[in-house]
């Protein structure tokens, strides 16, 4: 769902940074941050930007692309598009 257009070419975006957590084992980094962001299995977008209210990102298990394009314009500051999935 991320690699196919509107998504992947907002993605490659130059303000955006795609971030992928290793998560093969319990013992990977990426199990830390899961942690704090209360999730206990992948899949997991997060999204993170100025825009975003609060301590805790845009947060979604299952997603749409307009739910995906609405939480990276969210992060930049503007409205968003779409908070659904």
């Amino acid at each position: 769902m991320l690699d196919v257009d509107p998504v992947r070419s907002r993605l490659q975006a130059d303000d955006v940074v795609l971030l992928e957590a290793d998560l093969t084992t319990t013992n990977q980094p990426g199990w830390t941050l899961m942690k704090e962001l209360g999730q206990t299995a992948p899949p997991v977008l997060a999204v993170y930007g100025p825009g975003i209210r609060g301590d805790t990102p845009w947060m979604r298990n299952a997603y749409g692309s307009e739910a995906v394009i609405g939480a990276l314009e969210q992060a930049r500051g503007g409205t968003p598009i779409a908070r659904g999935n």
